[in-house]
């Protein structure tokens, strides 16, 4: 089922809904407030997400001039490139390992959500044909400045026109938990990828240790972020989109101390971890504080190919069940496995009977011959 059929609109503005994206099921439960608006949790898959979305205009007042950390702010203003850049390097090179290749020659790159375009720069002087998109124009603008050959496009990752099978690397850094519908926003990028080509998404994870230790105040539970996603329904969503050979690790960021006061002066979060880090800005030396750290604190990587051979192949889950002696159980088990569905995958139960005495046998027999069960 497509996801903008599981996408419910009150009014013209308000978006609500009523099923998981990622998984379809209708179990969703409240969980808590974040910035004062219901998040709800799909009970199948873990995923979180904000019940209803925000409105477009609420949306584009967050995303006002100065959204950017360190616009506003004289204090990082000189070394924020310095440190997206080196962030960007990170994440380029997970792509060329998983590629398999040294450096960009000879491979076309899309950013998707490509910001001030400072991925863009990096990946340009590894030798990628860049291209970018993003929705501000502002954005837009300052992103072409820092590229010799590279475009960059305005607009929506879903509206913009580009041809299929043009890419070897498509880059979703901080996006998809932007977005009302990331299913379509990896469907576009894999639409866009080459045969082979590589996915690279990166978002904050509920699994993190700061998600862990800061639980409902941690720092990325932000209105603006829609949906927060574990790396195991991360998975589940690249997959059903048509990826394969999906690999995960710790999203790294270079930051240094300033910046992440500063991040918690914006986004205060946890009051007494807040506390515990402008306190130590304040005690720290200056040189100290402006000395750039690698860390992974919040988010994951998600990296995965476009195989249309092995996507095609791979449609189809096998729930196997063991079954001894169950006859109490057995029937509402079997009830419960043939109602379920994973959108975009076909799924058989396989019942594996190991001469049952107390009837359990009889009724596995029953089932012979049942579409989907064997």
């Amino acid at each position: 089922m497509p996801i903008t059929k599981e996408i419910e609109t009150n009014s013209q503005s308000e978006w609500r809904l009523s099923r998981c994206p990622v998984c379809g099921s209708e179990e969703i439960t409240y969980a808590f407030r974040i910035v004062e608006r219901r998040s709800d949790e799909c009970s199948s898959c873990g995923l979180l997400f904000l019940n209803p979305q925000p409105t477009d205009a609420e949306l584009q007042e967050i995303y006002s001039e100065g959204y950017l950390l360190g616009e506003r702010d004289e204090r990082l203003r000189d070394r924020v490139p310095g440190m997206r850049r080196a962030g960007a390097a990170i994440l380029l090179r997970s792509a060329m390992e998983y590629l398999g290749i040294r450096d960009g020659r000879g491979k076309s790159l899309i950013d998707m959500g490509c910001g001030a375009g400072f991925l863009l720069e990096e990946a340009e002087s590894l030798g990628f044909a860049v291209t970018g998109i993003d929705v501000s124009q502002e954005l837009v603008e300052r992103a072409a400045s820092r590229l010799k050959k590279g475009t960059v496009h305005q607009g929506s990752v879903l509206d913009l026109d580009i041809p299929e099978q043009t890419f070897d690397v498509c880059v979703l850094s901080d996006v998809i938990e932007h977005m009302r519908n990331p299913a379509e926003a990896l469907a576009k990028a894999r639409n866009v990828l080459k045969q082979g080509g590589v996915a690279v998404v990166a978002t904050p994870s509920l699994d993190s240790f700061t998600a862990r230790v800061m639980q409902d105040r941690w720092m990325e539970l932000k209105l603006e972020h829609l949906f927060y996603f574990r790396p195991a329904n991360l998975q589940q969503l690249i997959y059903r989109s048509g990826f394969s050979c999906i690999r995960m690790h710790p999203h790294e960021k270079v930051l240094d101390l300033e910046y992440i006061r500063s991040h918690f002066e914006r986004f205060p979060g946890n009051s007494v971890v807040g506390w515990a880090i402008r306190t130590c800005g304040n005690l720290v030396p200056r040189f100290l504080r402006e000395r750039p750290i690698t860390l992974g604190g919040s988010g994951m990587v998600a990296l995965a190919a476009r195989d249309d051979r092995q996507s095609a192949a791979l449609r189809t889950v096998s729930v196997i069940v063991p079954v001894y002696n169950e006859v109490a159980t057995f029937p509402n088990l079997i009830k419960q496995l043939t109602r379920k569905t994973i959108p975009g995958m076909d799924m058989e139960i396989v019942i594996v009977e190991s001469n049952s005495t107390d009837g359990t046998r009889e009724q596995v027999l029953q089932l012979q011959g049942q579409p989907g069960i064997k």
